[in-house]
């Protein structure tokens, strides 16, 4: 990513169109996808900087929380090398699910005046990890490939002598990124105040691994992305998931309930382009 790239990358400066804020950031990150890959660490340095300041980066113990983001976004980037990606749950996926979140995070501290800063290290941490070494595919049982990727997680938050309360906070988040209990993530949180904690953070990142595909811009390019990985893997729903009828099912089923993604106006898209599919 160059200089004027990295300039323009979640540059919510003077800018009140948050959803043009969210669209340059994936634009940017494609190109570089596109042509010279800037890299997952790159990207979430970037994130960081934006999100978290420098004096509380430093503090323990998000510094240990912030580290770990780093060595696992760098242990994706070196995998990558020799081992093929899915066609989705790859590097690019990862990077929209940073962006989002972070979109997110920097609309929330608008309209409250504030980030937690070790709930947004936890959050960070938890989107980069969230698909570590995803094989492909989708869950026969509940929460099969959620336990894989922590399994190999665990050697890692050992090696970063992450407390027990956050590496609890890790796995709850992680795991409940199984789609099929989202909905019930979504509920604990339903007539709730936002606040920081474990039931609105996995709501979070929740809503950030699906928002680049709740996008018109992006959307339907992501799901012929997925709909090639689950034929690799012999999903039946490959041949439905990126057709008109696929997308619609798709978009009428998924739920944002953060007031973040209220100000953004994701759910207004979406029905907007419900509309235009009938």
């Amino acid at each position: 990513m160059l200089l004027n790239d990295r300039l323009r990358y979640l540059n919510a400066d003077n800018n009140k169109d948050w959803m043009q804020v969210l669209i340059t950031s994936l634009e940017l990150t494609r190109i570089s996808w596109n042509s010279d890959w800037v890299g997952l660490t790159t990207i979430l340095e970037c994130c960081i900087e934006k999100l978290i300041n420098p004096s509380d980066q430093d503090q323990l113990p998000n510094k240990k929380i912030l580290d770990c983001a780093h060595y696992i976004a760098n242990e994706i980037e070196i995998n990558a090398r020799t081992n093929l990606e899915p066609n989705y749950h790859n590097r690019l996926h990862i990077s929209d699910a940073l962006t989002s979140l972070s979109v997110l995070l920097l609309i929330e501290k608008k309209r409250s005046g504030h980030l937690n800063s070790y709930w947004t290290s936890i959050l960070l941490l938890a989107i980069t990890a969230h698909d570590y070494l995803h094989p492909g595919g989708n869950n026969k049982i509940a929460f099969e490939i959620e336990d894989k990727s922590l399994n190999s997680l665990d050697a890692i938050w050992f090696k970063f002598s992450l407390d027990e309360q956050s590496k609890h906070f890790l796995r709850h988040i992680i795991r409940h990124t199984d789609p099929v209990i989202v909905p019930k993530n979504h509920s604990l949180v339903k007539d709730k105040l936002f606040e920081f904690n474990l039931n609105w953070a996995t709501v979070l990142v929740n809503e950030s691994d699906i928002l680049a595909s709740c996008t018109s811009e992006f959307g339907y390019k992501l799901s012929l992305k997925l709909a090639e990985e689950w034929k690799l893997r012999e999903v039946p729903l490959h041949k439905e998931i990126a057709t008109t009828r696929g997308r619609k099912y798709f978009l009428k089923s998924i739920r944002f309930s953060s007031p973040s993604s209220q100000i953004l106006e994701i759910n207004k898209s979406i029905q907007c382009e419900i509309d235009k599919l009938l």
